[in-house]
């Protein structure tokens, strides 16, 4: 038989379990859409990621989002994140290799693929093709 303290107490167990399952949620990159959101094991792959890159650990950080993408590798979001670790490790080749990829993937998604022009004008100018960062930057938002 179920108490009755059980009964009253379990809206409210409820609304804590839920409210604890929103605030675990890793928000997308403000460049990312919401049709970039990364599925929960994903996302806490890519919360990891982005607070070993905050200690300046980007080898860890890139080893978190790469297990990501096994896990969801269609999302653009952790495509962008991977290109952004690239970057802070210092290997601007790459980093615009994996932009070019997130691109690809989400081809309409106009956020992902500015983000993604963003990083390769960025990774262009880091290896000295003022040219080639030059053209990245005009893309975005080119077809609006």
């Amino acid at each position: 038989m179920i108490r009755v303290e059980t009964v009253r107490a379990a809206p409210l167990v409820l609304a804590l379990l839920l409210g604890g399952c929103a605030a675990t949620g890793v928000a997308p990159a403000p460049e990312a859409s919401p049709a970039a959101q990364a599925t929960p094991p994903a996302a806490m792959l890519l919360e990891q990621a982005r607070a070993a890159a905050a200690d300046g650990d980007h080898d860890r950080a890139a080893a978190f989002v790469e297990r990501a993408m096994r896990i969801d590798p269609r999302n653009a979001a952790l495509y962008l994140e991977l290109a952004r670790v690239r970057l802070d490790q210092g290997r601007p080749a790459q980093a615009e290799n994996v932009a070019l990829r997130a691109m690809a993937l989400v081809p309409g998604d106009r956020a992902t693929v500015d983000a993604a022009w963003t990083l390769v004008a960025e990774a262009r100018d880091r290896r000295g093709d003022r040219d080639g960062a030059a053209e990245a930057r005009a893309a975005i938002g080119s077809s609006r």
